[in-house]
């Protein structure tokens, strides 16, 4: 019995920092981009010339696709919560039902 609360103790704060974490993942990684403020299309020579040497635009392109966990972490939560409602269809856009 108290292994299930521990793994739920687990599972409501790990679900918590996820939506934590989650946004300001992105909002680091939207900030670090050169030019932010001054949005302009660029060529493809640009972009490689423009990511050359620059590490710490390339550590928030990491931390995005490491954030991608959390980020269903948070769709799985919605699922659960949407479920046997009447908004149950959103949940189920977010993220399919476990097998």
């Amino acid at each position: 019995m108290a292994a299930n609360e521990s793994l739920g103790s687990i599972k409501r704060i790990g679900t918590g920092l996820s939506f934590f974490i989650l946004p300001l993942v992105f909002v680091f990684a939207f900030s670090v981009h050169p030019g932010l403020l001054h949005p302009h299309f660029l060529a493809p020579d640009e972009l490689i010339a423009r990511a050359r040497g620059a590490d710490l635009l390339q550590f928030a392109h990491a931390l995005v696709t490491l954030d991608t966990a959390l980020l269903i972490v948070v769709a799985v939560h919605f699922m659960k919560v949407l479920d046997h409602s009447s908004s149950a269809w959103a949940g189920f856009g977010s993220a399919s039902p476990p097998t």
